[in-house]
């Protein structure tokens, strides 16, 4: 083990550690690196990124709600065009073009075909088929950085972890920016790089998929290699095949840093169901009222499906978007308590406690404030639906309030005592 100190200016300093480990990946015995700096910075350093962290949190906050908002109006508009694209479709037969359809939002089932093959020169490849696409990678060393905080009060501290480990990667890593490039150089370019060739003209039988539409076609399967009978000279004297792949290097089942593999895959012809707007023979987006309707689905689908499909792939759109605008507000306004954390961070224990309720206060204010942001968005747009989330909202601010109340009268032992019994006879009546 090697560990280093290194001075640094301003209440901060430095330490570095390396160690080595051993992992068993891809069938592939690697030796992974682990680099490790320690940054200890004053008080000074923390309470201005704690008070700069207000106005990011703040903003943060703020673009989320924004997003929220947002996002429910894009929702109701997309249902709404759904609604009325599937009102107004109608299915057509894709073997001849009939004029009366003109401008008219049509469904087809057909076959796609193309005119001429695609071709790979280099690899001697060629493929009927609407996409050819070529994966390159090359074996390269990768940084993975993690960063936590140790410590509290005086003696905060940041730790950075910098992990180095061998993978197959389709971009070029530039090792120059890692933290410990002694020993984990990346060639600077790849011999192969990734491609993929896209058919001139795709036809659906008589009409002509438009670039929209073909864009949507990428169910791919692998192109199997027999030989590289045709490929390059160059490709013929450094490469090798291994299985369905060109691999060039010594050997494939112990690769070395700069080794490359090349594999294919097709997207081939074959049934497809669309709903567009039909324009001369060809096909062009539809205009409804708040956005354009193309639809494609790989295989056969009715008209009404694929407007289910479409409604479906809305709804989760819409909820990983309220999920991501939840999350970011709930980050934002717990950077909001920042100095309120680091100066508890100076009392043994009381840092940790602090720093796990103002996280627990912000993302249940992020809950609230998200519902009222969503309510009020559907009540533009669909009053009922809005109304009903916001009285439900209140409804559950109202019970928390009341739990949290009742909570702090039994901690402080100041619950109402209930009334006494009453007594089993009536007591005399005094009639003087």
């Amino acid at each position: 083990m090697l560990s280093t100190g290194i001075g640094c200016s301003d209440a901060s300093t430095r330490n570095q550690e390396t160690r080595w480990d051993c992992n068993f990946a891809e069938n592939v015995f690697l030796l992974v690196m682990a680099f490790t700096e320690t940054v200890q910075t004053g008080f000074g350093g923390r309470i201005g990124r704690a008070f700069f962290g207000i106005i990011i949190g703040l903003i943060l906050a703020i673009a989320a709600g924004a997003l929220l908002f947002w996002n429910e109006g894009r929702t109701v508009k997309r249902h709404r065009d759904l609604q009325a694209g599937a009102e107004q479709v109608i299915t057509i037969e894709s073997t001849a073009v009939v004029p009366g359809n003109e401008g008219k939002l049509v469904h087809m089932i057909g076959e796609t075909a193309t005119d001429t093959p695609l071709a790979d020169a280099e690899f001697g490849i060629e493929e009927q088929a609407v996409k050819l696409i070529r994966d390159a990678e090359m074996f390269q060393w990768v940084e993975d950085k993690k960063t936590r905080t140790e410590g509290s009060g005086s003696s905060k501290r940041k730790v950075t972890e910098y992990h180095y480990e061998k993978k197959w990667e389709s971009r070029v890593i530039d090792s120059a920016h890692f933290k410990e490039q002694s020993g984990h150089q990346n060639p600077r370019t790849m011999k192969y790089q990734s491609q993929q060739q896209v058919a001139q003209k795709v036809m659906l039988d008589a009409f002509r998929l438009p670039d929209f539409l073909v864009s949507k076609i990428n169910k791919s399967e692998p192109v199997a290699m027999p030989n590289l009978d045709r490929a390059s000279a160059a490709v013929q004297a450094e490469g090798k095949l291994a299985g369905d792949e060109v691999y060039f290097g010594e050997n494939p089942n112990d690769p070395q840093i700069g080794d490359v593999r090349v594999s294919f895959k097709a997207v081939r012809t074959g049934t497809t169901s669309i709903v567009a707007q039909q324009a001369g023979e060809t096909f062009a987006k539809f205009q409804a009222a708040n956005g354009t309707i193309e639809l494609l689905h790989e295989g056969t689908a009715s008209a009404q499906e694929m407007f289910q499909q479409a409604e479906s792939q809305n709804s989760m759109i819409a909820w990983a978007i309220r999920a991501g605008g939840f999350v970011g507000m709930g980050i934002g306004l717990s950077m909001l308590f920042g100095p309120l954390v680091l100066v508890a961070n100076f009392i043994p224990f009381l840092g940790g406690i602090v720093g796990r309720g103002t996280a627990i206060i912000a993302f249940l204010f992020a809950g609230i404030f998200s519902s009222v942001i969503i309510a009020v968005a559907w009540i533009a747009y669909r009053p009922l639906i809005g109304i009903g989330v916001l009285v439900l909202t209140a409804a559950c601010v109202v019970l928390l309030v009341k739990a949290v109340r009742k909570r702090k009268l039994q901690q402080q032992g100041t619950t109402p005592a209930p009334p006494p019994p009453l007594p089993s006879t009536p007591p005399p009546l005094d009639l003087n």
